[in-house]
């Protein structure tokens, strides 16, 4: 069978053991545990930044999609307003073109009635001329007025 002394060896090895424990957590463990917790707060902090930026592209690309419907509705209002102005205008320059067209018809009528009662006045005076020429020519001898 095995016998299992207690020594003065035995003792130094566990005392051995825990001084080496003792300096290997306050030499080793310690920093390495506190590096790791700075990494971890270091990602924590990316992590939430990080997030922090995705919530704010996606509030950003809502309020550029708000804005751009928005937008869009007002140059959709501007043209619809634009056409109405054109079609009003339009109206008001074919009525204003009827009108003109209009006077100048009856200003031509009227004028052409004038002429055609000159045309008319100065046939019968010149036919009542060379009626009477044609018939002093036939009786030989002039009439009286």
């Amino acid at each position: 069978m095995v016998d299992i002394s207690l020594n003065f060896s035995l003792i130094l090895q566990i005392i051995n053991f825990l001084v080496l424990t003792v300096l290997l957590n306050y030499l080793v463990y310690k920093p390495l545990r506190k590096i790791i917790s700075e990494r971890e707060a270091l990602f924590d902090s990316l992590k939430h930044e990080a997030d922090t930026a995705k919530l704010m592209i996606e509030e950003g690309e809502s309020t550029s999609a708000k804005q751009r419907d928005e937008v869009l509705v007002e140059g959709t209002g501007i043209i619809k307003r634009y056409t109405l102005e054109g079609r009003d205008k339009e109206q008001a320059i074919i009525a204003e073109s009827h009108h003109e067209t209009t006077l100048r018809i009856t200003e031509a009528r009227a004028s052409l009635a004038a002429a055609v009662n000159e045309a008319r006045r100065d046939l019968k005076s010149e036919a009542e001329s060379l009626s009477r020429t044609l018939v002093e020519k036939i009786l030989g001898r002039s009439l009286a007025s």
